[in-house]
């Protein structure tokens, strides 16, 4: 049991008498003391009680006045936590004649503290029955809130856009079983959406909300020839076609397909994706949502696809040619083209062409060479033979430009003072919603300013969204390019120069089996 004291009346002058605790109990807290002498308003010497009560093995009484004192009652005092989840009683004995606490004291001294969620008066009389003098009783606990759980999507089709041409034993590329289209029936389940649990708020011992954490919505985005269920949390496709995903949205189409882009067809511009058996004509076009395959060659044509890009035999584009994909462009070589890849791009042979990609370049095969123009990737670029003897002028650049970096540091700038602004304006705003209650102010005027304040903290919050969204494009591509290198498995040919991020180097001699890497600000030569 814990120690405690009690006010005792006798004969002549009114004692404080002091009970050490038994067995593992708290000894006397001596704070609680002065509280109490204070609250009731008994004299006390401080270094009378001090040296009595620290060390104290044995009951004692200690003088206080000699004065005539009312009895006084038996005293409740109410703590609640720091984190207002639980509320404790503490019972102190009463004077010599006092009153003791009744269930409806204990009761009154609770909403005194303004304690009136989740009291347990049963705890409450169990604690009267007993009373240990000096020892806190939980006697109300608050609700946490039950936290929800975010909304997610199963999709039933491939959503990868990484995948790659396979390398045969005799060291040709497999160009023709790529499976890159994601083919769909009739009535096929294409996505399943499990929606956001919101959770449940909970309550403090003082009756205030605790909001629960804010939980991830979604909602599932298609385009036509789809149709939802009645919950709206299933996607199935209504045709025979292919199904992709663009940016979060499901797209099913029919694949148009043709035998060759000529005279016959004209340009073609579709929603879906395109397969052409045939030839790409000087001078046409195909543009396309989705992937774009040809079984021919592509001679001086232009084409731009919103995922991939597969040539089958390659392309000869007699300097006009062109090819752009926010996906991978694969094909059997490129020769006196450009083109630009938001993914990689995988070839046997780059010739004279001006090639780019976001990610990485592959030149393989027994032959694989890179010949003339410019090649950049962020990453990586790999071939077998880099330049000719005769050294033709091939630059050959990896990395990130340094208006990446500059970039990031103005968004970074430009997010923190817009979440700087946005901190300011909420107390703002919480603040006139509160004044619009206020019958004496202009009710209309009010309403005029808070709306202001709502438009700029949406702004603001739309910047901090964007900002950071771009922010971190720009980190994944510094972390990317930290390591961008250039691979050549063969023999790389005087001539060539090779640029990495900032520096570049002229190559002077021919160079087999070597990597390069951008090493103490300089391109440093490795072995493979």
């Amino acid at each position: 049991m814990n120690g405690y004291f009690q006010v005792i009346f006798k004969t002549v002058g009114v004692y404080l008498r002091c009970y050490p605790p038994t067995e593992d109990g708290r000894p006397i807290n001596f704070k609680e003391v002065l509280d109490y002498l204070e609250a009731e308003r008994l004299p006390y010497d401080v270094k009378v009680l001090s040296d009595a009560i620290n060390g104290l093995v044995e009951e004692q009484d200690i003088l206080l006045t000699v004065e005539k004192v009312l009895p006084i009652k038996e005293k409740c005092m109410v703590n609640v936590s720091f984190d207002k989840m639980k509320a404790n009683i503490c019972l102190y004995p009463p004077s010599t004649n006092g009153k003791a606490c009744t269930l409806e004291d204990i009761e009154s001294a609770l909403r005194l503290a303004k304690v009136e969620y989740g009291v347990d008066e049963e705890a409450i009389r169990t604690f009267l029955e007993n009373r240990e003098y000096g020892t806190p009783c939980t006697v109300a606990c608050g609700k946490p809130p039950r936290e929800g759980a975010d909304a997610k999507i199963e999709y039933f089709f491939k959503t990868d856009r990484t995948m790659r041409p396979q390398l045969r034993e005799d060291g040709t590329v497999n160009y023709f079983d790529l499976d890159l289209v994601s083919h769909c029936k009739k009535g096929d389940l294409l996505a399943v959406l499990t929606p956001a649990d919101l959770g449940e708020p909970g309550v403090n011992v003082l009756g205030a909300p605790i909001r629960q954490k804010e939980v991830i919505r979604m909602v599932l985005k298609h385009g036509n020839n789809i149709e939802k269920n009645e919950e709206k949390t299933e996607l199935r496709s209504m045709v025979d076609g292919h199904v992709t995903l663009v940016d979060g949205t499901v797209f099913v189409s029919n694949v148009l397909e043709v035998e060759n882009v000529d005279n016959s067809t004209g340009n073609i511009d579709y929603d879906g994706s395109v397969k052409i058996n045939g030839n790409v004509c000087t001078n046409f076009s195909v543009r396309a949502r989705g992937d774009i395959e040809v079984k021919g060659t592509v001679e001086g044509a232009y084409m731009e696809s919103g995922n991939n890009i597969v040539l089958t035999r390659g392309i000869n584009g007699m300097g006009k040619g062109k090819l752009v994909a926010e996906g991978n462009v694969i094909s059997k070589f490129l020769e006196n083209c450009s083109v630009t890849a938001g993914g990689y791009v995988e070839t046997e042979t780059i010739v004279q062409s001006n090639v780019k990609s976001k990610t990485e370049i592959h030149v393989s095969g027994k032959n694989a060479s890179i010949i003339g123009g410019t090649v950049i990737a962020t990453n990586l670029i790999s071939t077998k033979n880099l330049g000719t003897p005769m050294g033709t002028a091939t630059n050959i650049v990896v990395g990130v430009d340094p208006s990446v970096s500059e970039r990031r540091t103005q968004l970074k700038k430009e997010l923190d003072e817009a979440k700087k602004n946005l901190d300011k304006i909420l107390p703002v705003l919480e603040s006139t919603k509160k004044k619009l209650l206020d019958s004496n102010v202009s009710q209309k005027e009010q309403m005029k300013y808070m709306s202001q304040l709502i438009e700029t903290a949406r702004h603001l919050q739309q910047v901090v969204e964007s900002r950071g969204q771009e922010l971190e494009e720009c980190k994944k591509l510094l972390a990317q390019a930290m390591d961008a290198k250039v691979e050549v498995s063969g023999e790389m040919c005087p001539g060539v120069i090779v640029t990495i991020s900032d520096v570049s180097t002229t190559i002077r001699d021919s160079i087999k089996f070597c990597c390069l890497r951008k090493r103490d600000g300089a391109v440093k030569v490795e072995s493979l």
